[in-house]
């Protein structure tokens, strides 16, 4: 009797540990395949975070993104680039090439907002910072800009800016090169470029984001001995 009192309860046990598995393996499926719809679906739709730094879509353009702040030197204002997303990451900010189509300035003082261009159909090629050397460290005055409308390149333009993009002047258009930017005082910095027809230098005054004068530079490549 005992013997078969023990192999009833092994059976009922036997049987509800069978049911407390199949139970177990019923939820386990139905939370994987819960967290696979719910993945798909996540994908499947827009994400509002991802869609706040997006620039309104346009057909036949590049999608254009904000990438990240940076602090414009000295002041309360930050800015950020707007550029494709499969484009370079690094920040024209630092200086050197650049494919940002605009730049965003924001005061975080009172949260103003402004843009360095008044659209962004052009493509900020280079962007080269004009700065006074100090004492162990260089003063950024204003910003030079080069400007390149991919579809037409000789609209080109060269813009004076001062840091927080609120100041602006075109010091030079057509199909033409950047090529350095030199300081000497907080009101005479010299931009050299080149086209076609051969080699110029601006000289600009950054503090007050004006043009001065533009002459070209005269001198031709020295001769080389024939084999």
């Amino acid at each position: 009797m005992q013997a078969r009192t023990w192999t009833r309860v092994f059976r009922i046990v036997w049987r509800i540990n069978g049911i407390a598995l199949l139970v177990l393996l019923v939820l386990a499926i139905l939370g994987i395949s819960s967290s696979l719809l719910s993945g798909l679906f996540r994908n499947s739709r827009p994400n509002a975070l991802n869609q706040a730094n997006l620039a309104p879509p346009v057909e036949g353009k590049p999608e254009l993104r904000l990438g990240s702040f940076e602090r414009v030197h000295a002041t309360s204002v930050l800015r950020a680039d707007l550029r494709s997303p499969d484009k370079d990451s690094f920040s024209s900010y630092k200086g050197g090439s650049s494919t940002s189509h605009n730049v965003l300035f924001i005061d975080t003082n009172d949260g103003k907002s402004w843009w360095l261009l008044p659209n962004s159909d052009l493509v900020i090629r280079s962007e080269q910072t004009v700065s006074l050397p100090g004492e162990g460290i260089d003063k950024p005055l204003a910003k030079i800009f080069h400007l390149v409308n991919e579809e037409d390149i000789k609209s080109s333009s060269l813009v004076l800016a001062d840091l927080k993009g609120l100041k602006q002047t075109t010091i030079s258009t057509g199909e033409i090169r950047l090529d350095e930017v030199v300081a000497f005082s907080g009101n005479d910095a010299k931009v050299i470029y080149h086209d076609a027809n051969g080699y110029h230098i601006i000289t600009v005054n950054p503090s007050d984001v004006t043009k001065v004068r533009e002459s070209p530079i005269s001198f031709k490549f020295p001769p080389r001995k024939q084999r």
